[in-house]
């Protein structure tokens, strides 16, 4: 099996939130999945990684609750608007993290 470089980075400009959970879950370009990341690694991409950890960790919780990873992703949407970047997205749950989350994603 050859060795991609990097392959424990992070994808540099996710699009939208399905891209990050493809990630969390498969991993991208033939890069590891970021649940699978060793501590060292999530050390190496650790700015990224604490931002979206907040968004796997809600999708979990929600898929837990019966949505599937589509109907979660949707209602994510729905509660921050699809007018914000997946970034903003992001800031928006880590920021709400810190509060219990959003009521509308309890």
């Amino acid at each position: 099996a050859v060795r991609i470089p990097y392959e424990w980075t992070l994808c540099k400009c996710p699009k939208s939130l399905h891209v990050l959970w493809q990630e969390y879950e498969f991993g991208m370009g033939g890069r590891k999945a970021a649940k699978l990341f060793s501590a060292r690694e999530r050390g190496m991409v650790k700015f990224n990684y604490c931002l979206r950890k907040h968004f796997w960790l809600l999708m979990e919780k929600m898929i837990q609750k019966g949505y599937t990873h589509t109907s979660a992703i949707d209602k994510i949407y729905e509660v921050y608007g699809t007018h914000l970047s997946a970034t903003n997205i992001l800031r928006e749950i880590r920021k709400d993290a810190k509060n219990g989350g959003h009521a509308q994603l309890r």
